[in-house]
């Protein structure tokens, strides 16, 4: 069963759906997203598009700040650094 299948099974909605994942991006997340409020994802990469609400990067990198800018809708959170 995929992750939408396993998600509707359920008898309530879950609040968020808790990624972690080197390959999804934007196009699984989307097709994900009716089935949860929110979608917290944890990433260090920057490599790919996503669609997301939470973002965690605890990576320790100058300029962590902006990395993720382009990558990430504008109203995402940001969890950034080791901190």
């Amino acid at each position: 069963m995929d992750t939408a299948g396993i998600i509707s099974a359920m008898p309530v909605k879950p609040d968020w759906l808790i990624v972690d994942h080197y390959v999804l991006d934007e196009r699984w997340e989307g097709a994900l997203r009716p089935c949860a409020h929110w979608i917290f994802f944890i990433d260090d990469y920057t490599d790919r598009v996503h669609d997301y609400d939470l973002l965690l990067d605890q990576n320790l990198i100058t300029g962590i700040e902006k990395r993720n800018d382009n990558m990430v809708p504008p109203l995402c959170g940001k969890m950034l650094g080791p901190d």
